[in-house]
């Protein structure tokens, strides 16, 4: 009888330690858990951050391009116009100041031919 009340004894103290390892396991197990959710937040709210800064950057390189072709676009504007009034102005001096071409002289006379005696 006290064998079976020691075996009996052993069997509820095993049954104990099973149920506080079974429990400190489910506790490790819920910490680990709760771990693995917070660094999965944390990586999602870092894939947020990344795509909104990418986005953004994005946004502000193109604004920076556009403001570039603009600010291009209006310098080759002004320096064609300024090219074209320089050349209406060299041309405008170039008439000013050569003298026209006076056509060549073409003597119309018909010189006189030598008198050509034929014997008959």
């Amino acid at each position: 009888l006290e064998e079976a009340l020691v075996v009996s004894e052993l069997d509820r103290l095993k049954l104990v330690l099973d149920d506080d390892f079974n429990k400190e396991e489910h506790r490790q197990t819920t910490e680990f858990v709760a771990r693995l959710q917070t660094e999965v937040d944390r990586l999602e709210q870092l894939n947020q951050n990344i795509v909104t800064h990418f986005d953004n950057s994005k946004r502000a390189l193109m604004q920076e391009y556009d403001a570039t072709v603009q600010f291009l676009d209006k310098k080759l504007f002004q320096l064609e116009t300024e090219s074209n009034q320089k050349d209406k102005l060299i041309d405008m001096l170039r008439d000013k100041y050569t003298e026209p071409k006076k056509p060549a002289k073409v003597n119309l006379m018909i010189p006189p031919s030598p008198q050509i005696s034929y014997c008959v």
